[in-house]
């Protein structure tokens, strides 16, 4: 396994400790949230599970890069919500039903919302990220309690999460190499931070010693 390649361990040990709570079966629809590098991941374990993955960024150009890269991906739909009918989607792929399980990746209470609009009973929503500390949620408890709609946090991974993520990558089965959007050497540090906050598309950048 190459060093680049072993950078990704750890978030996709994330990713497998996420996905696990989904509680996925095959035939699922799961609506990921967020077109990054880890929601990208996400999707990837997803169709590894036998899910239709609806994949969905409000940034155009993480849009445009995962449909790009879809060969590799294999969602099932790559949208974006402020341009396309999410709800609509979810629910084309779904047979009218929702997604079964949705991954929250941003720090938003409107992405969250989102998950839980497109949510179909019984589903569980994953928070992958936490909303910052004075955020207040205005949640629809009455369709959480009667559809029964779980709200699950996954915070970082475990061990068996990481020995997981090592074997997926290890094998094959999750390629990560074309997430790499960046790379420089340890005197263009400054650079690199640089152009990863204000650059156009930056999924992954990786600084090597």
């Amino acid at each position: 396994m190459s060093f680049e390649t072993a950078t990704f361990i750890e978030p996709l040990a994330c990713s497998v400790k996420a996905v696990k709570k989904c509680q996925i079966c095959a035939g699922d629809t799961v609506l990921i949230i967020g077109s990054g590098v880890m929601g990208i991941m996400n999707a990837m374990l997803c169709k590894l599970a036998g899910a239709c993955v609806i994949l969905s960024d409000i940034d155009q150009k993480r849009v445009d890069f995962a449909d790009n890269i879809n060969n590799i991906i294999n969602a099932d739909a790559v949208v974006n919500p402020l341009t396309t009918d999410l709800a609509g989607i979810v629910k084309k792929h779904s047979g009218g039903r929702g997604a079964d399980a949705v991954i929250v990746g941003p720090s938003s209470l409107q992405a969250t919302q989102q998950g839980i609009d497109c949510a179909a009973p019984g589903a569980n929503i994953i928070s992958f990220m936490s909303l910052p500390a004075c955020a207040n949620m205005n949640v629809d408890h009455f369709k959480l309690y009667f559809q029964e709609i779980n709200l699950i946090p996954s915070y970082s991974c475990g061990p068996d999460d990481v020995k997981e993520a090592y074997n997926l990558l290890l094998t094959g089965k999750i390629k990560v190499e074309n997430l790499i959007t960046g790379q420089y050497t340890i005197d263009e540090f400054p650079k690199a931070f640089i152009e990863a906050a204000t650059g156009g598309v930056n999924i992954k950048t990786i600084i090597t010693f």
